[in-house]
């Protein structure tokens, strides 16, 4: 199994998504899974990025709720992301996502999940589950 952890976060560096992507791969390490990171931090993905992403059996997005929903430079990127995909055959890519919020009810990031959700049915791949996190500035 082979996981891509994407930062959707437009910071480059101490911002909570990679918090939570740092967290949860020393998790998964524990049990030998191969992983790749990647900072989806600009709203253009090289060729490069877009090949590595087919590659890997899942992809794992943690990205801040921005206004609801999805920052603009990430959503530029999964626009991009699924043209590419769609010249791909018998693609099997599972995709889950942690989406964090200021606010402290984690539930505000539902709408930022529904979109992941329908951005993955437009691209053919498989949707895996979601997590919304609340007081997202309080991440170390």
């Amino acid at each position: 199994m082979k996981i891509a952890f994407i930062n959707g976060s437009p910071k480059t560096k101490d911002s909570a998504s990679a918090s939570l992507l740092q967290e949860l791969k020393s998790l998964l390490e524990q049990d030998g899974i191969t992983s790749s990171d990647y900072n989806f931090n600009k709203p253009m993905l090289s060729i490069e990025e877009m090949e590595q992403m087919k590659e890997h059996n899942i992809l794992v997005f943690a990205f801040p709720l921005y206004v609801d929903g999805i920052p603009s430079h990430l959503l530029n990127c999964l626009t991009q992301l699924e043209t590419f995909l769609a010249s791909v055959k018998e693609k099997d890519i599972k995709v889950y996502s942690m989406v964090n919020c200021g606010f402290y009810e984690g539930h505000q990031t539902k709408l930022a999940m529904e979109m992941m959700e329908n951005w993955c049915s437009k691209a053919e791949l498989k949707w895996g589950q979601g997590v919304g996190i609340g007081a997202g500035g309080m991440l170390p």
